[in-house]
């Protein structure tokens, strides 16, 4: 096999993580009661910390760069093809392992529908983002 490891634009690698950033804003802003719930939390008991959202957009940048990097090595290029290796990724990688931990955890299916649904959505835009913008 014969590819380039990161053959893709910067940019839209930032552009990616900075967009996966903001759909868990809305994601987690729409769940927020169910999501607490699930967690065993209440507003009052969450924190915020500014390091956490710093944490989280510095990974969800890295998870762009991991999508250019499957979508060089695929050879991806279109949207359809985007979402499909988005869709492969997720659910090899970020659903399966979540449903062995949450398993063992005894968390609910609907805290994994939240979590794994935003890891979902972010993956597809991203994916979507960094394909078109080559």
């Amino acid at each position: 096999m014969s590819f380039s490891v990161f053959s893709g634009n910067g940019w839209a690698v930032l552009v990616a993580g900075v967009a996966y950033f903001v759909i868990g804003a809305l994601w987690y802003g729409a769940f927020a009661k169910p999501w607490m719930a699930g967690i065993g939390k209440t507003q009052d008991e969450l924190q915020s910390n500014p390091v956490d959202y710093i944490l989280s957009l510095l990974a969800e940048i890295l998870i762009a760069f991991g999508m250019a990097v499957a979508l060089n090595a695929f050879g991806a290029s279109g949207v359809l093809e985007a979402i499909f290796v988005a869709a492969v990724l997720w659910f090899a990688f970020s659903l399966l392992p979540a449903i062995v931990h949450y398993a063992y955890e005894d968390r609910t299916f609907t805290l994994l529908a939240i979590n794994k649904g935003y890891d979902f959505a972010g993956m597809v835009i991203a994916s979507i983002i960094l394909a078109v913008w080559r």
